[in-house]
């Protein structure tokens, strides 16, 4: 029996004809998780309907509503629109054609999705973030006598280079006007005579530069080689160190005959050669052979110091003082390996200008750093390097004005689709605001199941001119960004997509969410299962003779590539995933360029000079709470104290001055339903010196509530009871600091039997960058796993970047087997797109539904992980 559907123009019932072919195509958007249904064919309106439609003025808005009758009665099926200017007129005839756009909860937000606005008139409720202008080492290198423009810098266990306003030699320029440690010179492999190049300073046939070729590590020959005039030095180990003066043969890179020359190595940088002449040592005739040295010189800068340590207005690097104002002379004894050791293969070093490639030496373990690697030629330097934060480096810093990431897009969808609702609540978003319950801890996200392994941190901006202003009197008075950046920013760095339910309500979720039909669970949430559908034909099951399929090959890159804009640290570009499997299309790259936002706060601190202000600063920050295991049984009255002889229910009391929480703003986050309990202070005799209590419908959820808690606060108490004249049910409360981006990992990963802490490694060393959570060295092993073509994968370089309790590893294959099947009636109506499909080939993800509104049967386009 065909289906029954009433037609609707403006509410006023129609009845149009089309031909068989009509039908409600439902469609995945390209590069996006929603899906948007619309009429594939045309519609035709004849007498009355064609009369009505030709009165109406040009500008007329004809709204299409069509509704289709089920076991309870009528239901809108589908809802479009048209002008006239949509429509074929044959006024003979009395017949409109009209060609149909879909009219539904995607319009309004599409149709601004890329309008800028200003969020501060906007007023998304702000939140305070903490963080750190932490110390930087710096160091700088004076090579053969001449200055770098460039100095490596260290911090959170990673190097960078940064160039220089000058290119200072002079040892007084650099400790006195630039606050550098006085130089220590570089020695190989323990050598006290130095690392560097040797040159003959008598004019003869074997002057020039002896420059290190091979044999640097410590008790092996070593040669100096002078590629000009063929002659080379070569150290043999005495007692006393003696240097000869050698023909040099390139082609077999060896000495040649005798010496021509020995001299003794001493420590000055002076050293008298012996010649050989017609058969014997002349003393009188000698050469004299300049060691030139490497010296290094050290400093830390900082947010905190002395006047006499302030730095310039002139200093040798462009840092904006604002920032880092102070430079302290670092005298730490650093150990420094010189290397000219090299491989045929490439590595990630570079290569050496007499070929090669450089390598880490073999007396460098992975506590030493490459330093200096812009003057890198014949010869590479590595330092182990340490740095100690504490309170007389680094400086704790508020950042008062940001802004969840939920209430960003709350406001621009009161803007422009007001209609559409969005809060920053679990229902709205399991992966971006869950925050815990009464049951589960508040470090985890349902992600992708529990027990997890991913952090609970909640995302925020920032512009960037706040954060690049320390000490900023004003908040930046221009904040733009549009819809568009802020869903691009999610979808890029941590594969986050956007739909909207049938009750306008936006919600964003993980891509494994949409892959897995609508769950975070092992098993994805099925509304169609054909393996228990038969035809009563042939009584065989509905799916039997359709396990036919073929591949889109063209969603298979061989290469994903992530990268920040402007200058970022490694760590937060992080390393490109390689799919080795063969079936890929080669040369396909998926280039991840994140928008106008950055997340590297280090980096950008330490170039603030040199960094843009327009845009954003991405944090993903977590609360950290006080005193979460201290809790209590019984009734709490009215006056803090607490009745024990009602059981079974809770409440918190914090110590206050113990938590060093009295005089803080802090938050509550509370958890359960109508109203909510909220904090009472005490002071140290119990009396109340402050209430913050749920007891009305504007403050009904409490998750982010910033308090300040008064300075003669002794005891905090949660968890309020509705007796003794309380309101509110017994529920689970927290009490927090504001939001914090971290740089030590939390205890998020589970091995098995225990919560461990998420360490997070780079080149085999504990990163220690802060905000870290929005690095993609940190994003890709974790968010990153999802749809690869293949399990074949090489991530961030093939290091073990989390530690053995957490090993990277692809958690699901891109689903590009594909599949078409028709779904008969009345099952074709049911299917929900962002469910799963069940088949004989297995649970398939649905790209496309076409529903003939005739027969009422479906085609729908499926897909499957590759097999």
């Amino acid at each position: 029996m065909n289906p029954k559907y009433r037609f609707f123009i403006n509410d006023r019932e129609c009845a149009p004809y089309y031909k068989d072919d009509l039908s409600l195509d439902t469609e995945r958007e390209s590069s996006r998780w929603f899906f948007r249904s619309k009429l594939s064919g045309k519609l035709n309106f004849i007498r009355d309907d064609f009369d009505y439609i030709d009165r109406q003025p040009i500008s007329t808005t004809f709204q299409l509503r069509i509704e289709r009758r089920n076991a309870t009665g009528w239901a809108e099926y589908y809802r479009g629109r048209f002008f006239k200017t949509d429509c074929e007129f044959d006024r003979d005839n009395r017949i409109v054609t009209v060609v149909v756009d879909s009219q539904d909860n995607y319009v309004d937000i599409l149709k601004n999705y890329d309008s800028e606005e200003n969020l501060i008139p906007l007023a998304p409720d702000s939140v305070s973030v903490k963080t750190f202008v932490r110390p930087l080492l710096e160091v700088y290198l004076v090579q053969n006598g001449v200055g770098s423009d460039k100095l490596s810098v260290f911090q959170g266990n990673h190097v960078w280079e940064k160039e220089t306003n000058d290119s200072p030699s002079d040892e007084n320029t650099l400790v006195n006007t630039y606050h550098f440690a006085p130089g220590r010179v570089v020695g190989i492999a323990g050598v006290a005579y130095s690392a560097g190049n040797w040159s003959l300073l008598e004019i003869d046939n074997y002057c020039g530069t002896y420059t290190l070729r091979r044999g640097s590590a410590e008790y092996q020959t070593r040669f100096y080689v002078n590629s000009k005039t063929n002659y080379c030095l070569r150290e043999v180990r005495a007692n006393i160190p003696e240097m000869w003066l050698c023909a040099y043969d390139p082609v077999t890179d060896k000495e040649v005959g005798g010496a021509l020359a020995i001299g003794m190595v001493v420590n000055n940088r002076l050293v008298k050669l012996t010649r050989w002449r017609d058969g014997g040592w002349v003393y009188k005739d000698v050469l004299d052979m300049n060691i030139q040295t490497s010296k290094i010189y050290q400093r830390v800068i900082s947010a905190v110091g002395n006047d006499n340590q302030r730095r310039s207005d002139s200093d040798i690097t462009d840092t904006s003082l604002k920032v880092y104002p102070f430079a302290q002379k670092d005298y730490t004894a650093y150990e420094i390996v010189v290397s000219n050791e090299v491989s045929s293969e490439p590595t990630e070093w570079g290569r050496a200008e007499n070929g090669g490639y450089f390598v880490r030496p073999a007396n460098a373990d992975q506590s030493f750093f490459p330093v200096f690697q812009s003057r890198w030629a014949t010869i590479s330097y590595w330092m182990k390097l340490t740095l100690t934060e504490n309170d007389s480096n680094r400086r704790e810093w508020v950042i008062n004005d940001c802004y969840d990431i939920g209430n960003v897009i709350k406001v621009l969808l009161q803007k422009f689709a007001p209609e559409i609702k969005h809060e920053p609540l679990p229902e709205y978003s399991e992966f971006l605001y869950f925050a815990g319950d009464a049951t589960h801890s508040d470090l985890y996200k349902l992600f992708p199941k529990k027990p997890t392994s991913v952090p609970n941190f909640r995302l925020m901006i920032c512009p960037k001119s706040n954060l690049l202003s320390v000490n900023y009197d004003k908040p930046a008075q221009i904040a733009k960004t549009s819809l568009q950046s802020i869903f691009n920013m999610l979808r890029d760095v941590y594969q986050l997509y956007w739909y909207i339910d049938d009750d306008k309500r936006l919600h964003i979720e993980h891509l494994q969410w949409f892959l897995n039909g609508g769950s975070y669970a092992g098993t994805g949430s099925v509304s169609v299962d054909l393996t228990k559908l038969f035809d009563p034909r042939t009584r065989k099951a509905w799916s039997f003779g359709t396990a036919k399929w073929n591949y889109d090959k063209g969603q298979l890159p061989d290469r994903f590539e992530f990268e920040w804009p402007e200058d970022a640290g490694a760590v937060f570009n992080g390393y490109p995933i390689e799919v080795k499997a063969p079936f890929v299309t080669d040369g396909k790259k998926e280039q991840i360029t994140v928008g106008s936002f950055m997340s590297d706060i280090d980096t950008m601190l330490y170039n603030s000079g040199s960094v843009s202000s327009d845009g954003f600063v991405l944090l993903a920050a977590n609360d950290k709470f006080f005193g979460e295991t201290a809790q209590t049984s019984g009734w709490m009255k009215n006056d803090g104290t607490v009745d024990e002889s009602y059981s079974g229910s809770v409440h918190r009391t914090y110590d206050a001055s113990a938590q060093n929480i009295a005089g803080q703003t802090v938050k509550i986050r509370c958890w359960g339903s109508s109203t909510y309990p909220g904090c009472v202070c005490l002071d140290a005799d119990r009396n109340v010196l402050q209430c913050y209590l749920n007891t009305t419908s504007e403050m009904t959820f409490m998750q982010n509530k910033q308090v300040l808690i008064p300075a003669d606060t002794k005891y905090i108490v949660l968890n309020y009871a509705y007796r003794m004249g309380m309101t509110g049910p017994i529920t689970t409360s927290r009490l927090s600091s504001l939001y914090q981006t971290q740089s030590n990992p939390l205890a998020c990963v589970w091995n098995g039997s225990n919560w461990v802490p998420d360490h997070f490694y780079y080149q085999g060393r504990n990163a220690n960058v802060q905000n870290f959570w929005a690095s993609f060295l940190y994003i890709a092993p974790k968010f990153y796993v999802y749809d690869l073509p293949s399990d074949d994968c090489v991530i961030n370089n093939g290091e073990e970047t989390f530690g053995p309790a957490a090993p990277i590893a692809v958690q699901s294959i891109s689903k590009a087997l594909k599949q078409q099947i028709d779904i008969p009636s009345p099952l074709a109506p049911r299917i929900n797109p962002y469910q799963l499909v069940r088949t004989a080939l297995g649970n398939g993800m649905v790209e496309k539904i076409s529903l003939n509104l005739s027969s009422d049967k479906a085609e729908v386009q499926l897909k499957y992980e590759l097999k």
